[in-house]
């Protein structure tokens, strides 16, 4: 499961590193982000299962190569980040006695993403617009710690639940505009905004002591920003959105009840709000 992520860590590192050495690029950034994370999963009826919500933290780097004549245009950006975010979510078990207890707990997540989209410029009065269309990569570990609850016997019974570890990895597709507006020679105004469609994805879990890996089906979401550029410095506000519909269903056995049993990732959702403030270096 590490290894996956190593591996990205490492491309991510490798791109900054290239972007920062090679000659050409327009536009090369640096920048710390500070996010404000949440993510639920749902059942088949509606209701939501859990909640998690809280702070991430990371860095990232950009780039912007001009490919042709000031009109078509490459850029990249990598990222790593994490946190540990609230959970508030409940017992599944085939056994009434177990199934749907609270269970409130911490959620250790860190991951990166890779982001890169081909765009053409159109100039305008004052600025221009810029349609573009990319592909984004995102890779990271989910960490539920172990936590305690109570049955709903009389007296209750303590239940100790332990800690999970997922690996996720999802690959998807972006499509948008941007477009900037320069109010001087040192100060920009930009604002982007888009969908994007995650056309594959995958969980990798454990269930009853064996790996599983979960296929979640991809939806449509949105991702904006807006940004200032003043000099060199560029504060930004975004907002991503990723939405999974329900996996098929993997049968495990389970070796306490001696049969097999559907494992499935639910309908999940997640709400990215967060604020970066970039170094421009050219």
């Amino acid at each position: 499961m590490m290894k996956r992520l190593i591996g990205t860590t490492a491309v991510l590192v490798a791109l900054t590193a290239s972007s920062a050495t090679a000659a050409g690029f327009e536009e090369l950034s640096l920048y710390p982000t500070i996010q404000y994370f949440s993510w639920r999963e749902y059942d088949t009826d509606g209701s939501r299962l859990l909640k998690e919500e809280g702070p991430l933290f990371g860095m990232g780097a950009a780039a912007t190569l001009d490919l042709h004549d000031n009109l078509l245009f490459l850029r990249g950006k990598a990222e790593l980040f994490g946190g540990q975010v609230d959970y508030d979510g409940q017992t599944t078990d085939i056994d009434p006695r177990f199934d749907g207890l609270p269970v409130k707990s911490d959620v250790n997540y860190f991951g990166g993403k890779i982001e890169t989209d081909v765009s053409w410029r159109l100039p305008g009065p004052g600025g221009y617009l810029e349609p573009f269309a990319g592909l984004g990569y995102r890779h990271w570990l989910r960490n539920i710690e172990a936590s305690s609850t109570r049955t709903r016997d009389v007296p209750p019974v303590p239940v100790q639940t332990a800690s999970a570890t997922e690996e996720w990895l999802s690959l998807y597709a972006r499509l948008g505009i941007r477009g900037t507006y320069r109010l001087s020679d040192t100060l920009r105004l930009s604002l982007e905004g888009g969908a994007r469609y995650p056309f594959l994805n995958r969980n990798f879990a454990e269930a009853f002591g064996q790996d599983v890996t979960l296929k979640p089906r991809g939806s449509w979401s949105a991702f904006g920003e807006l940004s200032t550029q003043i000099g060199r410095f560029r504060p930004a506000v975004y907002y991503e959105g990723f939405r999974f519909g329900r996996s098929s269903a993997v049968a495990v056995f389970d070796p306490v009840t001696a049969q097999y049993v559907g494992i499935l990732q639910p309908e999940s959702a997640a709400d990215i709000i967060g604020f970066s403030f970039s170094f421009l270096f050219k």
